[in-house]
Formats: structure tokens, C-alpha cells, sequence
């Protein structure tokens, strides 16, 4: 290293002092590259101070993760380094999870078994992307496997979350992350999985594994019996969210239980709705979606606008004709088999109506509408 140049200790002084140290801790390490270059006998101090810059990188990430363990919400902020919008604290709120969001990280943590019925557009892919990445990532030799009721939802919703949670991560989370798959340890990994065979979900163990069923109304019957067959112990969990659009499926029966934790979402509780904000969480529901689905089913007793707004499953009238979750299906004309069969019974049922009796007569029409 060539001899320290000095300078004088002030302008009146005879005498020289050592030239001041530069502090490197503060350089990034495009600045330390570059330094490198123009002065390479600073090689050695470089390479240490990025060395010494890694350790406490570690040591930064081992204590956000493992001070975020018992808590979601913490691992979005000091892990994942969300925060809320500057919206949203002017509204008073200063954390980037909905209020009902919060609430069901505190449902994941103390129950085994968490229901979501929800309106749309209320963030709960996003909350469940936050969910699979704090389970993995905080707590060795854990498992999440997730599904829903295609492949492209697992794809292209949950698991996109998942992989830009990930990649913008405030610090760098452990692990490799692919499409539909995050790989940590050989018993240490979160994947999604396909709907169309229900023996993939067989033979995940590890020491703890969460199940997520995203539109969990319409994962089949198969599907929840073997992932409930994963849930062996106090440490495991099971989380189903989706819209409410049927009654009798898995997911209603699940809500109706009374052994699962129900939190249903309702879009008008949502900030942007409350305060008429798009701005406080962008890209989510905005006031205006309610007003238009109110206008375009009638009321908030249309069993639409409990389903896609208010978060309710759909009553069903003891007399009524012509099942209500029917109505959802025989919008979306999605002609695959089930979906066929579905509307072919529609038809059947609207014919044998118009082939009844006339409804002049009490007696007859008592067999078609019910009587009391």
C-alpha cells in the first residue's frame, strides 16, 4: 500500500495530519465496484467490507424472519417491506394489510382450520400470496401446497403473488423459486398443484404443512378429503377462500361447520369503499363496482350481490324452481362437462314447468311452488 499522504492539521499549523478515512460501510455495491477499479489497491478493504456488509445482511434477515414467525403481518412489513400507501395513512391507516386482512393473519396463527367467504376484489389472493411465503420462509421444514379449481388459477393468480412477493422482497428470502414452486429443503418447499388428480396431494409431511385452497367453491369434494388427511397435527393448517357462489358445496358445508374459523370479506368494509379512495390499496375494489352491482342486481338481497359483494352464500328459497347457484353458473357459459349438464338441467327443469298444470288451480299449483 503506498505511504498515506498527509496534509496540514489547519492552515496556521506547521505540523501535518493523516488524511481523513473514508467510510465504505454506506456504499452500495455497484459504488464498491467501481471504487475497485479506480484504486485497486483498496482490493483487500473492499473485499472485506463486503464480507463484513453479507454478515450483517444474514444477521438482518435471521432476526426480521425469525421476529415475523408468530406474526404474517409483521413478515409483510419487515421481511417483505410493504407499506401502506400514503393514501391510506391519511385515512388513518398505517398498516399495508385491509383491517380484515390483519384479522385473519391473527385466525391463521391461532386456528387450524380458517374459512374466507368473499366479495370481490378485496385482496384475498394477494393476503393468501403473503400467507404461503411467511409459512415457508420463517420456520424450517415447513410445506404449503396450494390449489384451486383450475391449473390456470394456481398459475396465474396465487402463484404470480407468491413470485412477485418474492422477488421485491425487502430482504432476500431463502430458496429458489420456479413457476408454481418455491424449494428451500427437501422437506422445506411451498408448490402448486394441480386440481385434475387428487392423489398429488398425497405423501406431503414435514414438521408442519399448510393447505390453500384459493376459489376453494370450486375445488372438488376429492381434493379437501385428502388435504384434510394432511392435517395431522396442532401445528398444521388448512385455509380455504373463494367466493361464495354455491350452496351445498365442500366450502359451504366447511362455513357451516362450526369446526372451522369463518372470516367472511365483505367488499363494502373495504377502505376504498368506506372512504370512496381507490388510492389507499390500488388495484382493488373500488366504491364503484358496489354501485353498479347494486344497480344491476336490484338490492342487496339479491343472492348475486350477497355472493360477488357481501361475502354471504346465496340463500335458496324452499320453493323456489330454479337453484340460485344455477344463475352464477349459466352466466359464465363455460360449456365443459359439468358445466353441460348443468345447463341441460336448467332446460329439463324449465320444461317440466311448462309442461305443468295451470296455476289457476290451488290444488295443482300447490305441487309445483310448495304449500303451506
Amino acid at each position: 500500500m503506498p505511504p498515506r499522504r498527509r496534509r496540514p492539521a489547519s492552515p496556521d499549523s506547521p505540523f501535518e495530519a493523516p488524511e481523513p478515512e473514508i467510510d465504505f460501510s454506506q456504499f452500495t455495491k455497484e459504488q464498491l465496484d467501481l471504487l475497485g477499479q479506480v484504486h485497486p489497491h483498496l482490493k483487500k478493504q473492499i473485499e472485506l467490507l463486503r464480507s463484513l456488509q453479507a454478515k450483517a445482511m444474514l444477521i438482518e434477515a435471521g432476526s426480521a424472519l425469525g421476529r415475523s414467525a408468530l406474526s404474517p403481518e409483521k413478515f409483510a412489513t419487515s421481511v417483505l417491506g410493504w407499506r401502506a400507501t400514503e393514501a391510506a395513512r391519511i385515512h388513518g391507516y398505517n398498516s399495508p394489510l385491509t383491517p380484515q386482512q390483519s384479522l385473519l393473519c391473527r385466525d391463521v396463527v391461532e386456528n387450524s382450520h380458517v374459512a374466507v367467504p368473499s366479495g370481490h376484489g378485496v385482496g384475498k389472493t394477494k393476503w393468501a400470496s403473503l400467507i404461503v411465503l411467511w409459512w415457508v420462509c420463517t420456520v424450517k421444514d415447513s410445506v404449503a401446497i396450494t390449489t384451486a379449481t383450475t391449473w390456470a388459477q394456481v398459475e396465474a393468480q396465487l402463484w404470480r403473488e407468491i413470485r412477485s412477493g418474492y422477488a421485491s422482497s425487502r430482504i432476500p428470502l431463502p430458496g429458489r423459486i420456479l413457476q408454481t414452486e418455491l424449494q428451500i429443503g427437501e422437506k422445506w418447499f411451498a408448490r402448486g398443484i394441480s386440481t385434475d388428480e387428487p392423489t398429488a396431494f398425497r405423501g406431503f409431511h414435514s414438521y408442519r404443512v399448510l393447505v390453500l385452497f384459493d376459489e376453494a367453491n370450486g375445488v372438488l369434494d376429492e381434493l379437501w378429503d385428502e388435504a384434510e388427511s394432511m392435517i395431522l397435527s396442532t401445528r398444521d393448517r388448512f385455509v380455504a377462500i373463494g367466493n361464495p357462489t354455491e350452496i351445498g358445496t365442500r366450502f359451504h358445508r366447511a362455513c357451516l361447520s362450526g369446526r372451522w374459523k369463518v372470516r367472511r370479506l365483505d367488499a363494502r368494509e373495504h377502505p376504498n369503499v368506506i372512504h370512496d379512495d381507490p388510492n389507499i390499496i390500488p388495484g382493488a375494489i373500488a366504491k364503484q363496482f358496489v354501485n353498479d352491482r347494486l344497480e344491476e342486481y336490484g338490492s342487496e338481497d339479491s343472492p348475486l350481490f350477497a355472493s360477488r359483494v357481501a361475502g354471504h352464500f346465496p340463500t335458496q328459497g324452499e320453493f323456489a324452481l330454479i337453484n340460485t347457484a344455477w344463475i352464477e353458473k349459466a352466466q359464465r357459459w363455460e360449456l365443459d362437462k359439468a358445466k353441460r349438464a348443468l345447463v341441460d338441467e336448467i332446460e329439463q327443469t324449465e320444461a317440466r314447468i311448462a309442461g305443468a298444470p295451470d296455476a289457476d288451480d290451488d290444488d295443482d299449483a300447490s305441487l309445483i311452488l310448495g304449500s303451506d
